[in-house]
């Protein structure tokens, strides 16, 4: 079964100085958190024979685990873990902005990767939607420590939970150790399997979290 957090903090919502800043947070949490080494993240749900990853959109940024139905507890801590409680170290900082920096210039020496960029800025012009996803050189050059605690606290630091109780993919939910993200949801925005969000079901045994989030800039959606 795959469980997911999709939260939305993405290009389209960051400022045109912090561009890059959600892509830049989803490869930090990866670093480590207070609980779990970046080995233990990069291991834990693999020794399993599961799998942990993530990527960065427009709108959202996405992790999510592949794991067997009865390993969903340890998949949703893990994922809790990074939401909640990454370290962001400065000397993990500096080796993830050189990472950020090679997909820049790799983005720059592939043709169609560069043509759908160029294409999305001419399109939307000054529109967060004609953000790179990435950020540029200089926008990445300045994102510190500082940018990256203020995202992750805007986006998980001031939320409202309550205990949820639903079965979905043929395994029970209630009861579930308190700190992990399959016991908690934002009213009206997590997404469980078949529960209802705000638009509708969702269907599948896909375990999803979602929630809204916003800059001070006013660029939220």
């Amino acid at each position: 079964m795959s469980f997911g957090a999709w939260v939305r903090a993405a290009s389209v919502h960051e400022p045109s100085e912090r561009m890059g800043v959600s892509h830049l947070l989803e490869h930090m949490v990866f670093k480590g958190t207070e609980r779990r080494s970046a080995k233990q993240i990069a291991l834990e749900l693999e020794a399993l024979g599961g799998s942990l990853d993530a990527y960065t959109s427009r709108e959202h940024t996405v992790f999510q685990a592949r794991v067997l139905d009865e390993h969903l507890p340890e998949a949703a801590d893990v994922i809790a873990d990074i939401l909640f409680r990454p370290v962001l170290r400065s000397s993990d900082l500096a080796l993830e902005r050189k990472v950020v920096l090679e997909e820049i210039a790799m983005v720059e020496d592939t043709p169609d990767d560069l043509v759908f960029e160029l294409h999305n800025e001419v399109l939307w012009g000054s529109h967060p939607y004609g953000h790179s996803i990435l950020g540029t050189r200089e926008t990445v050059r300045h994102l510190g420590v500082r940018a990256l605690k203020d995202l992750r606290l805007e986006v998980t630091g001031t939320l409202g939970f309550e205990k949820a109780e639903v079965t979905a993919g043929g395994v029970a939910l209630d009861g579930i150790e308190a700190g992990t993200l399959e016991s908690k949801i934002v009213p009206g925005l997590f997404l469980i399997g078949e529960v209802l969000d705000v638009d509708g079901p969702i269907g599948g045994y896909n375990f999803q979290a979602a929630w809204s989030m916003g800059f001070a800039a006013g660029n939220a959606v």
